[in-house]
């Protein structure tokens, strides 16, 4: 678990049985996405990857994940050296 996220740890202890259904976990996981992922993309991905977990209905962390992965595809095809 990042250290970022030291705060979820208590709260994420005991939840594998319900982690659909936990919705302020999921929020909470949301919003620390929404705070990193400028700085650290992966971190951000991370949580909203983990918002899914607790709430797979989280139309706003599906759509964060989406541009995440699209803009970490893109930066990858930047850096991969051309075949010229």
């Amino acid at each position: 678990m990042p250290p970022e996220c030291a705060e979820c740890k208590d709260k994420d202890k005991g939840k594998d049985k319900d982690k659909g259904n936990d919705k302020e976990l999921a929020e909470k996981h949301y919003r620390n996405g929404v705070q990193v992922y400028r700085e650290d993309i992966d971190l951000g991905i991370w949580h909203w990857e983990q918002s899914m977990k607790y709430n797979p209905q989280h139309a706003n962390a599906k759509m964060r994940l989406r541009r995440a992965y699209k803009i970490k595809e893109m930066l990858r095809s930047i850096e991969r050296p051309s075949d010229n």
